[in-house]
């Protein structure tokens, strides 16, 4: 499939999805565990070790979005909506502990409503989804996200009627 299919494939579910945080939490976890090959949920600990991680291979997500926050300049850049992705994807998941389940405040900080980072978090697993793991995975994503962040660009200067 190619970038442009995969776009057009995963924005047409987000579009039709009413509700992103239940179609995250009740479809798109449970396919990508199951894709994983998961049989249950993330544990509490497996969740707070994606977050919070300080390990230098692989960091976790907070760690990792404070870092591209610094590079990104208070820009929101593809690099950046996707780790913003990744926080949702874990804070919505079944075992995730209460003292981190709700990202908003830190969401909102770095200038992103729920809202758009619902949307983030349903284009990036549902790309992830569609196109499986192939070697450049991650590249693909991030042509996704420019796509899409540059697709809210051009609605949010249209003048509203």
């Amino acid at each position: 499939m190619s970038s442009a299919e995969l776009y057009d494939a995963a924005t047409a579910v987000i579009k039709k999805v009413c509700d992103r945080k239940k179609y995250i939490q009740e479809t798109l976890i449970p396919r990508m565990d199951e894709r994983r090959g998961r049989l249950r949920p993330l544990a509490r600990e497996e969740i707070v070790k994606k977050l919070f991680s300080v390990d230098v291979p692989k960091p976790g997500e907070a760690v990792e979005i404070i870092g591209e926050t610094v590079r990104a300049k208070r820009k929101l850049t593809p690099e950046l909506a996707l780790e913003i992705a990744d926080i949702i994807y874990y804070t919505l998941q079944p075992n995730c502990p209460d003292f981190i389940s709700n990202p908003k405040p830190f969401i909102s900080g770095l200038g992103v409503d729920m809202g758009t980072a619902f949307a983030f978090c349903a284009l990036k697993y549902e790309t992830r989804l569609l196109q499986g793991d192939f070697a450049n995975h991650k590249e693909v994503e991030k042509e996704i996200m420019a796509r899409f962040l540059e697709s809210l660009a051009v609605s949010e200067a249209k003048p509203q009627s």
